[in-house]
Order: structure tokens, then C-alpha cells, then sequence
């Protein structure tokens, strides 16, 4: 009775959806079968999550990845016309069908302008609408269209609506941004795409498609969109007015682009200054994306992009826009910085190696970098940047200017993410880009008061000489001499000149107080450099522990703890020896290497040449009487045999008597 009782109730159920189910019908021309399978259990998956969204509840909500067949029934019965909204299998179809037929028609313009007009997809947003379909609010919305591809050939398709509700999941809709990224700096997209923290709304599939290959190094990003200039850009002015809500930019235009319309329409040369013209209006516009539906942005800075580098030089609009790249995402401070770097990235990628634009692409993907906080990010800069940016800088030849500056940004970038060592070495090569007749400009003096003071404040700075042999610092002997004079104690000077020094002048009163917090680390740094000259000097290679006391002021029983700090910190390498009371220095740092440290070195020499002599006159010596010796013996061995000789004659004789006897 039971079993009855179930196979009733399924029975009753499959009737219903038999009765209930949406009709739809696929595109004329699309062809599933070009669809991979995960793509279509993914549309299936948003199909399934976007239907509770249009009822208050759902009495059948199914999808078969197979045939994309779909039911989306409402608990009161009513059927809600999916068409009309994104994240449902008819948005999906209507999508992938107009990347079909512009594949189809890759050099047919009015083919593809064909396919275009055709696209009519959903975009309203089901998870902003209150009520069912029956009820659903009609707002206006303007779409983008890009379609983008990499050199590989791999295409895919993208489209946006602009609608005036933001969604609840629009995170969501970002997918993987490893999807998003090719070329040079597809590691460090990577990254980016891990700096979203975990999402807590429903997870639906990305409204952007790509086909890119894996992770990896690849040839530089094309973006390839459909239609011509004056076209996008009067869809792209609309799509502004639509965000800003006030104005016409698209009336405004509108003058511009008619002759650019007319040399389209009659193929000839198009007029690349009218061109700037109208993208000027375009780009000083372009600050209102920022605060475009999260979904919407990437498409759309694409699209600008795209109609930047069919202008007369790119370079001048491009630095505009990554400025605003480095800004908030405004409707969306958890993923902008995310966002901002995949877009940067894909300008970054669509410029030759050797073009300089590529330099304002960088100073903003650091700037979002610096500003999310990012550690993970900035270590995936990191490994790029040791590797690339000699010779990025190389090929770009940037001024002087531009290179401080990029320099500056990564310091500042690294100081946010706790790496204090790679800052450090930016600022040093910062300081190397000013001229010898800019030292005295305030910013020069500036980086250079900065520099110093950060070189002195680390435990882990001991080697001053490039700074010293900066022009910009050497201007501090006439700009801030006590901070040159602490410097020039800090390079070859003891403790003991150091608390003259600073009895005379407080650290509060150096160069605005730069140094007036870092006391402890000033002394505790000039006692390690104090010992070290004392380890260097000292010319028996021994030194007691009651010499280091005095000359670090610090008690006897301290002295062992300084001596390992020392000897951690890379300056002195020997033992302590506790019996004795001293330390046995097998190697010592030179701070400096000037007249003194040489005549250390002669007087070495001259000791070690005189070691030498001595050794070699005892060798001379012993081979001479080596030489001696065996001379005599030779003589020797020459008169026995001689007297051996004389007696076996006489011995003969003798015989030769007696046998004739």
C-alpha cells in the first residue's frame, strides 16, 4: 500500500512537471554539443539557485545537465519567465549562442553585426527582485558586449548588464579569477583571486567566460570585441550615463562620431585625431566605473581599454586609467582590489614588452597592492619583480623621475607588507636616480633624510657605504648636518663619540625628530659596530672581556651576550674562551676601508713578509747544510772506496808472492 501510495505521488509529481515546465526553446543555429559538460552543470547549478529567487517558494525546481531541459514551478503554481533574468539557463544559451555565431562569421562584419543584433539575453537581477514573475519589475538596463581571447586562439564571450538593483551575491559571480588571467603576470593574478575571503552567499557560475590555458608564462592578452569604434563608443557613453544618472555623454558625443561614422561606413582611413577627441570625453568620464556593478566592471574597462588602443597613442589615455584602477571599488570594497588587478593585469599583457605604458600598469598594480594589505600578493609581486624589472625598466627608458617614483612605490608597498630588507633596497636604488644638480630639491633632500633614517633605525643595516656614496646624501652635510655627523659616527666612530654626540644634541632636535624614537635601537646598534672595531684593530687577534666591557660600558657579565649578538649579526666570527676571560677573533668586519684600514693592512703585510723571510732564510739555511752534508759524504764514500781499492792490491800481490815462492 505504501509503495502504491509513492509511486502516486511520483506519478502526480512528474504530471505536474510535465504540465508546469517552462517552455523554451534553444536559438536557431546553437549547437550544444560545443559546450562542455562542466559548463553546462554549472549553468544548470545557477539555473536551480536563481528559481527560489523568483518565487516566494518552489513546488519543482530541477535542471538536466544533459539536454539543459528545466522546470521552475512557484509554490502557488505560477511560472516565472526566466528569460528575462541573468544566472538561468536561457541567459547562458543566449550567451554562448552569440559567441557561436561570431565565431561563425570571423571575417564577416555585417555577419557579426548580424549576431549582435540578434542578442537579446536576460538582465534583470533575480536575487534584487521581491515579488514572483508575475509580478517582476521591468527596470531598464543597458548591456556590454566584449569578447575577449588569447593568442592561443582560445575565445570566449562575455556579457553584462547593467542593472539598477545591485545583486546579493555579486561576489559570488566572480568565479575563479585565475580564469581571467594570461601572460607575464598570471602568477600574481593567481594570488589576487586568493585575497577574497570566503564567500557566504550561494555560489553561482561567473557571468565571464575564458578558455585560458594553465598558470603560466604565455603570450601577451588580445582583446578582440565586436564592432566598430563609433559603435562601442556610443554604447560605452550610454552605459555612463546609465551609471551616473545625470548628464548625456552620449549627446555629447554624439557630433564627434557622426564623421567617424560616415569614414566607417565608406571604409576609409579613419580620422585617429577626431577619434582622441571623442575618447577624451570617454576616459575623464571613465571615474564613474569604479562604482559599476561588480559584475559589469572587468567587461567594461575592457571595452575602454579596447577603444583606447585604436587612438591616434595609447600611452596618453592609458596612465588615466590606471589611475583609476589604483582607486576603491566603491561597490565593492571586499573584491575591488581583486578586480583591479585582473583588469590591470589584462592592460598590462595587451602592451608590447618594451612599451613604457607598462610602467603607469605597474605603479597601479603596486598602489591596489599597497592599499589591500595584502601579504600573499605582494609576495607574488615580489618573485616578479626580482626577475623582471631590470629589465622591464631597461626596455621602458624611463626618466629619472619616473624611475624614483616606481621605486618609491614598491618601498612603500614592501613597508606595508612587513619586508623592511626589500624596502630599504628601493629607496637606496630610489636615491641612485637623482641627478648631482637636483640634490638640493626638497624632495631629493627629502628621500634622502629618509633613507638615512631608516638605514639607522635597522638592526640589520651595518653597511652605510652606499649611502654615502649618494650625492643626495652627501647634501645632507649642508642641509642637516647633525643627521650627516650621526651618520659618519654610525659608519667609522664608537660609542663613545655617540654619547658625546647625542649629550650635545638630542635626537628629538635631528631633522624634525626623525630619530626621536628609536634611541634604544641607536645605541644598541652602535655598541655591536663599537665591538666590531675593536675585533677588526686589535693585533693579537685576542681580546679580553675587560676591554670590551670598557669600551661598551656595559658590565662584565654582559659581555658574552654582546659578543654573540655581534657574532649573529654577521660582523666578528671567533670563540669565547671563559676560562681565559677573552675572545679569540678569527674574522672581523672593516666598517670602513679608508687610509687607516690600509696602513693595517701594510703593517700585516710587512709582519707576515717578515714571518715569510724568517722562513724562508731557515729553509735556505737547511738546504745549504743539507748541500753541505752531502758533499762531504760524497767526499767520503770516494776515499773508502779509494783506500778499499789500495788494499785488495796489496792484498793480490801478497797472494801472487806466496804461489811463486
Amino acid at each position: 500500500m505504501r509503495s502504491s501510495i509513492v509511486a502516486l505521488s511520483a506519478l502526480a509529481t512528474a504530471v505536474l512537471g510535465a504540465n508546469s515546465t517552462y517552455s523554451y526553446t534553444f536559438p536557431a543555429g546553437w549547437d550544444i554539443a560545443q559546450v562542455e559538460k562542466g559548463e553546462l552543470s554549472s549553468w544548470c547549478s545557477a539555473q536551480r539557485n536563481t528559481c527560489p529567487d523568483l518565487c516566494k517558494g518552489t513546488k519543482l525546481n530541477s535542471c538536466d545537465p544533459a539536454t539543459l531541459k528545466f522546470s521552475c514551478v512557484c509554490s502557488d503554481d505560477s511560472t516565472p519567465d526566466v528569460s528575462e533574468y541573468i544566472q538561468t539557463v536561457p541567459f547562458y544559451v543566449c550567451q554562448d549562442a552569440y559567441g557561436q555565431c561570431i565565431r561563425s562569421h570571423p571575417d564577416d562584419a555585417e555577419g557579426q553585426r548580424a549576431c549582435k543584433k540578434a542578442m537579446n539575453c536576460g538582465s534583470k537581477n533575480a536575487s534584487a527582485s521581491s515579488t514572483t514573475s508575475s509580478s517582476a519589475s521591468s527596470s531598464a538596463s543597458t548591456t556590454l558586449s566584449v569578447s575577449t581571447t588569447t593568442d592561443s586562439s582560445a575565445s570566449a564571450t562575455s556579457s553584462v548588464a547593467a542593472a539598477s538593483a545591485t545583486t546579493s551575491n555579486a561576489a559570488a559571480a566572480l568565479g575563479d579569477m585565475t580564469q581571467y588571467s594570461t601572460g607575464l603576470m598570471a602568477g600574481l593574478m593567481f594570488v589576487a583571486a586568493r585575497m577574497t575571503p570566503p564567500r557566504t552567499s550561494r555560489v553561482s557560475p561567473p557571468l565571464l567566460y575564458t578558455t585560458t590555458t594553465a598558470i603560466m608564462p604565455a603570450p601577451s592578452n588580445t582583446l578582440l570585441i565586436e564592432g566598430s569604434f563609433s559603435e562601442l563608443a556610443d554604447e560605452f557613453a550610454q552605459y555612463i550615463d546609465a551609471l551616473r544618472k545625470e548628464g548625456s555623454l552620449q549627446s555629447e558625443i554624439a557630433p564627434l562620431l557622426e564623421p567617424l561614422r560616415q569614414q566607417e561606413q565608406s571604409e576609409g582611413e579613419a580620422d585617429l585625431k577626431q577619434r582622441d577627441e571623442v575618447l577624451k570625453k570617454l576616459v575623464s568620464s571613465a571615474t564613474a566605473l569604479n562604482s559599476a556593478p561588480e559584475k559589469e566592471i572587468t567587461s567594461a574597462y575592457n571595452l575602454l581599454v579596447h577603444l583606447v588602443h585604436q587612438s591616434s597613442d595609447a600611452d596618453v589615455f592609458l596612465p588615466r586609467i590606471c589611475t583609476y584602477l589604483a582607486k576603491p571599488i566603491t561597490t565593492s570594497p571586499q573584491f575591488g582590489p581583486t578586480l583591479a588587478i585582473s583588469i590591470l593585469t589584462t592592460i598590462f599583457n595587451t602592451l608590447s614588452s618594451n612599451d613604457s605604458s607598462r610602467y603607469h600598469v605597474l605603479l597601479a598594480v603596486v598602489a591596489v597592492i599597497r592599499q589591500s594589505g595584502s601579504g600573499i600578493a605582494f609576495e607574488a609581486l615580489k618573485s616578479q619583480l626580482a626577475s623582471q624589472l631590470p629589465t622591464w625598466l631597461a626596455s621602458w627608458d624611463l626618466e629619472s623621475d619616473d624611475a624614483r617614483k616606481l621605486h618609491v612605490a614598491i618601498a612603500e608597498a614592501a613597508t606595508a607588507a612587513g619586508d623592511e630588507d626589500l624596502a630599504q633596497s628601493h629607496i637606496i636604488q630610489a636615491l641612485a636616480t637623482i641627478d648631482a644638480a637636483d640634490v638640493s630639491k626638497p624632495e631629493s633632500r627629502d628621500l634622502a633624510v629618509r633613507a638615512l633614517a631608516t638605514a639607522l633605525r635597522r638592526p640589520s643595516v651595518f653597511d652605510f657605504t652606499p649611502l654615502t656614496a649618494s650625492d643626495a646624501v652627501q647634501a645632507l652635510r649642508t642641509s642637516d648636518s647633525t643627521l650627516f655627523e650621526l651618520l659618519e659616527i654610525f659608519t667609522s666612530d664608537s660609542l663613545e663619540a655617540y654619547e658625546t654626540f647625542i649629550a650635545a644634541t638630542p635626537l628629538s632636535s635631528i631633522s624634525g625628530g626623525v630619530l626621536a624614537e628609536s634611541a634604544d635601537a641607536l645605541q644598541s646598534k652602535i655598541r655591536l659596530l663599537t665591538l666590531t672595531s675593536l675585533a677588526s684593530a686589535t693585533p693579537t687577534r685576542s681580546l679580553p672581556y675587560a676591554t670590551i666591557a670598557s669600551a661598551l660600558r656595559v658590565p662584565a657579565s654582559d659581555v658574552e651576550m654582546w659578543v654573540i649578538d655581534t657574532i649573529r649579526a654577521g660582523l666578528v666570527e671567533g670563540k669565547l674562551s671563559q676560562l681565559k676571560s677573552e675572545f679569540l677573533v678569527h674574522r672581523a668586519t672593516y666598517r670602513v676601508f679608508g687610509e687607516k684600514q690600509w696602513s693595517e693592512v701594510q703593517g700585516r703585510l710587512m709582519v707576515w713578509r717578515r714571518s715569510l723571510e724568517s722562513v724562508l732564510s731557515v729553509i735556505r739555511s737547511e738546504r745549504e747544510r743539507f748541500a753541505r752534508e752531502g758533499a762531504q759524504a760524497a767526499i767520503e764514500q770516494e776515499a773508502n772506496k779509494s783506500r778499499n781499492a789500495n788494499g785488495d792490491r796489496r792484498r793480490t800481490q801478497a797472494r801472487e808472492v806466496e804461489a811463486a815462492e
